[in-house]
């Protein structure tokens, strides 16, 4: 130990008293372990949930998880935001003209966890990242339906376009938190009220179209 350390990861060499040519690494406080040293103890288990991956960070002795996809978020990738992005398009579906909804939700499944609104393509959804980023029902008559709060869960979408049907109520502040949006419309359709003070947060909004309404 006096002229190389053998001991990886700022392990401690410590001599045999008997046999000089006989060490033991010291690992404590290394977070690794082995005869070296050289076995990373904080990762070698993978604390990273969802297929995220750890990294190790500050000398070894901390760890970051990389998750596999936006959809993934939390210290250890254990936030699965697909569950808040479900409840936001099951509320609003339920407030929808069900004899209309074959026209821009036919292939939409709440009740299957296997069934994807990214994986498996669901009609008006489109995804990047395994996120949802647009919800455009293209003009398809959306009929009856309400902009219900949960649809700022939708936390990365860029596109909203529920135009030319029949939505009633007022334009919820919480669309606010939308701040992803890049494209408003919700033109020719029956909302009331003004625009809310929480648009002034849409800083990457760039068009916004609201005309035909009450």
């Amino acid at each position: 130990c006096s002229t190389t350390n053998p001991c990886l990861n700022s392990g401690t060499c410590i001599d045999d008293i008997i046999d000089d040519y006989k060490y033991t690494c010291n690992c404590t406080n290394t977070n690794y372990q082995g005869k070296h040293c050289e076995i990373d103890t904080l990762c070698t288990n993978n604390p990273c949930l969802n297929g995220g991956i750890c990294n190790l960070i500050n000398d070894n002795t901390d760890f970051t998880c990389t998750c596999p996809s936006k959809r993934y978020e939390g210290i250890y990738c254990e936030i699965d935001i697909r569950l808040d992005e479900l409840i936001a398009l099951e509320t609003f579906y339920n407030t929808t003209q069900e004899s209309k909804r074959y026209k821009w939700a036919k292939n939409w499944k709440f009740n299957d966890t296997s069934y994807d609104p990214c994986d498996n393509n669901w009609q008006s959804i489109k995804c990047n990242n395994s996120v949802i980023v647009e919800f455009n029902t293209d003009a398809s008559q959306l009929g009856y339906g309400i902009l219900v709060n949960e649809l700022s869960l939708l936390k990365y979408l860029q596109i909203l376009n529920i135009a030319d049907g029949a939505l009633n109520g007022t334009i919820p502040s919480s669309i606010g938190n939308l701040i992803y949006l890049k494209h408003l419309n919700i033109n020719s359709n029956y909302l009331t009220g003004t625009i809310p003070l929480s648009f002034g947060n849409l800083t990457n909004l760039m068009t916004l179209y609201l005309n035909d309404n009450l």
